[in-house]
């Protein structure tokens, strides 16, 4: 690559042209900035569009950047095809990075921003290098509006990106298995489990009340046997004992003596005149006055 800026030429999207050029296009009514479209002479169907950075090559010699001669699959010293063309002005590029250097970059949308100014124009298709801290990136241009090629300059446009190529989705680390859960209990178990639980106690009391009356036995203490003393009677005589131990009382009131046993009892202090102190009153007096 020859001439004057040959180093800033990678740096956009502008070729360099013949003296010759510039007389033929100030015949023509061209507009300006002008716009170039760019044909392989061998390939037809192998297209794109590009600025003009001067007029100062070699006079049947256009120098075009590297990354440009690669999209038009042209080899150096090949024949191209420049036209002359209007384009309209960009509104929206969608851009894929090739590799995830570039989105890895602190504002990636910056850099490109910063870029773009030295483009004069995209191509749907194209794959335009993006020079930044002495690499460089290259991008697809995935989406253009309005149409297939677009003017950059002067112009708001909407940039959006694309996953990189090599972009990997990060592996799911899965989660430890939980443990497994204990198995709740079917229906009934539990009240069983309760009744089972309740028999024991009561079974471990009776078996330590059985224990506690063996331990005071050997010590020589008696032991509380309920209801097994001796009744006595209202005249302060002995009650015959047959040996048998006296029922336990119910939990209920007893029912009255019979009124022939209350006669007899009452024949008895009348015959010995005694006072039924304690039983009618302290004032009483003798049945027989």
């Amino acid at each position: 690559m020859h001439g004057s800026g040959g180093a800033d030429l990678e740096k956009g999207d502008k070729i360099v042209l013949p003296q010759s050029a510039l007389g033929v296009l100030s015949r023509m009514e061209v507009q300006y900035p002008m716009l170039f479209k760019l044909t392989n002479s061998n390939m037809e169907n192998q297209t794109t569009h590009c600025g003009v950075m001067e007029f100062s090559a070699t006079e049947g010699t256009c120098y075009v950047p590297h990354w440009i001669m690669q999209n038009l699959l042209l080899a150096e010293g090949g024949l191209i095809r420049v036209d002359n063309v209007s384009l309209p002005k960009a509104t929206y590029v969608k851009v894929r990075p090739q590799t995830t250097d570039f989105i890895n970059l602190s504002n990636p949308k910056a850099v490109l921003e910063t870029a773009l100014r030295r483009f004069s124009c995209l191509t749907k298709h194209d794959q335009i290098c993006v020079p930044h801290a002495g690499k460089n990136y290259f991008l697809d241009i995935r989406d253009l509006r309005p149409g297939n090629a677009a003017s950059v300059i002067e112009t708001d446009v909407n940039l959006d990106f694309e996953r990189p190529v090599d972009y990997k989705e990060p592996e799911v680390v899965k989660p430890p298995p939980a443990p497994a859960a204990a198995t709740a209990p079917l229906l009934g178990e539990g009240a069983n489990a309760k009744r089972s639980a309740e028999s024991s106690v009561s079974l471990d009391l009776a078996k330590l009340a059985e224990e506690r009356a063996e331990r005071m036995a050997k010590r020589g203490k008696p032991t509380v046997v309920p209801f097994s003393g001796t009744g006595r009677r209202v005249d302060d005589k002995k009650v015959k004992s047959d040996g048998k131990k006296s029922p336990p009382t119910k939990a209920f009131a007893a029912e009255s003596p019979p009124p022939n046993a209350l006669k007899r009892d009452l024949s008895k202090f009348r015959k010995s005149g005694k006072k039924m102190t304690g039983v009618f009153g302290s004032d009483g007096h003798r049945l027989n006055d």
